[in-house]
């Protein structure tokens, strides 16, 4: 049995329970003694809690409005994800799109990951509205081999 999430329904929260077989392999050789029946593409990821628009709607609100703003907006629609779960959908969209085409047209933002203790930096491609990277801190060190490179 599997667990999915799925988006709320007039307030309700909606929990998908998919029946999945599993099977054996006979060879002895085999690292791996059971397997489980895969998802059809597009409901969601291996080993993912969410269907796949779960996923984008968690990945759009977070490029909007951010962790804690996100979380708190969601929760009232019966949707209650962590601030983190919005900052790491993020970050995994960032890594999905290292492999895109050199940006010619950026963007750099400062933000707080905690408010008055440490900041971060974001980088954007504005012409693909695509999250780059996003940087630890604001330091130029850190920011300056990305830029310096022609």
């Amino acid at each position: 049995m599997r667990t999915l999430s799925d988006l709320p329904i007039s307030g309700a929260i909606v929990k998908l329970r998919l029946s999945v077989r599993r099977f054996r392999c006979k060879q002895r050789a085999c690292q791996r003694k059971t397997f489980s029946e895969a998802l059809a593409p597009g409901i969601g990821r291996r080993h993912g809690r969410r269907v796949a628009r779960c996923d984008e709607l968690v990945h759009a609100v977070g490029l909007a409005l951010g962790g804690r703003p996100g979380s708190r907006m969601l929760a009232r629609l019966a949707a209650p994800w962590s601030k983190d779960t919005f900052l790491r959908a993020v970050r995994r969209e960032a890594a999905a799109a290292s492999s895109a085409p050199a940006a010619t047209v950026i963007g750099i933002d400062d933000f707080a990951w905690r408010r008055g203790h440490s900041y971060g930096s974001i980088i954007v491609d504005l012409e693909r509205r695509t999250v780059i990277d996003i940087l630890p801190n604001r330091q130029r060190d850190r920011q300056c081999p990305i830029f310096c490179v022609r």
